[in-house]
């Protein structure tokens, strides 16, 4: 984490985490500049995705954990509440396209 934060003192910071499960990203939000997430995405896809060649359109199918405290308060078969969140099931992006 170290690295990536002096890293991001230096240039913009773009970091994407592969994901099949909720993470904890809290420690990466306050010193990326953009974060995303991604679930199966080739690398042409996520590139061609942040250089504009498409849109980048997506909304989380989970709930990120603010915390591990967090997700040790919840039971295992139960979602978490929007408030022990970092990002809520839903939470996403959509840039307008050239068509609308």
């Amino acid at each position: 984490m170290h690295r990536l934060a002096s890293l991001a003192r230096t240039v913009p910071l773009v970091v994407d985490v592969a994901l099949d499960r909720a993470a904890v990203l809290t420690p990466l939000a306050p010193i990326a500049s953009a974060l995303t997430v991604t679930f199966g995405v080739s690398d042409a896809g996520l590139l061609d995705a942040l250089t504009g060649t498409m849109p980048p359109i997506g909304r989380l199918p989970i709930g990120l954990p603010a915390s591990m405290d967090a997700v040790r308060a919840v039971e295992s078969d139960a979602g978490l509440p929007p408030e022990a969140c970092l990002y809520p099931v839903g939470a996403g992006l959509s840039l307008p396209t050239e068509d609308g």
